[in-house]
């Protein structure tokens, strides 16, 4: 039983990193986008990267994740979910991977100076 439970926090572990890593990548296409959009000034074109991201984030790391988890009365077949309301399973389970989101979203930027970082200092010794 214990090995399962392990098994489980690793899963959601991993699922809550993949939904931030792939909010990410949406973020970097959605400025490469944005860059082929040709905006006339600097200032419009990062309020809409910002407004594009944040919704992009906010639909893959909360609507989804809810909806997906979600068992509605009134629609059956497309929505037949586990959780009918939020409740102590809820947090456990679907709670757990929102929580390990924000927190792999929370470090990130960290991370990617560091490895972007090193990678600039070793094109530099390299050079």
């Amino acid at each position: 039983m214990d090995v399962i439970k392990r098994q489980l926090s690793l899963w959601k572990i991993l699922i809550g990193a993949l939904l931030s890593i792939i909010s990410f990548v949406f973020r970097y296409i959605i400025i490469i986008a944005t860059k082929l959009i040709g905006f006339k000034t600097s200032s419009s074109e990062i309020r809409f990267i910002k407004i594009a991201v944040f919704a992009v984030a906010f639909i893959n790391n909360a609507l989804l994740l809810m909806v997906m988890s979600a068992n509605f009365e009134f629609a059956p077949t497309l929505f037949d979910g586990k959780y009918s309301d939020f409740n102590l399973d809820w947090f456990i389970d679907i709670g757990s991977i929102v929580v390990t989101s924000m927190m792999f979203t929370a470090i990130y930027p960290l991370l990617e100076l560091v490895g972007f970082g090193g990678i600039l200092y070793l094109k530099r010794v390299a050079d």
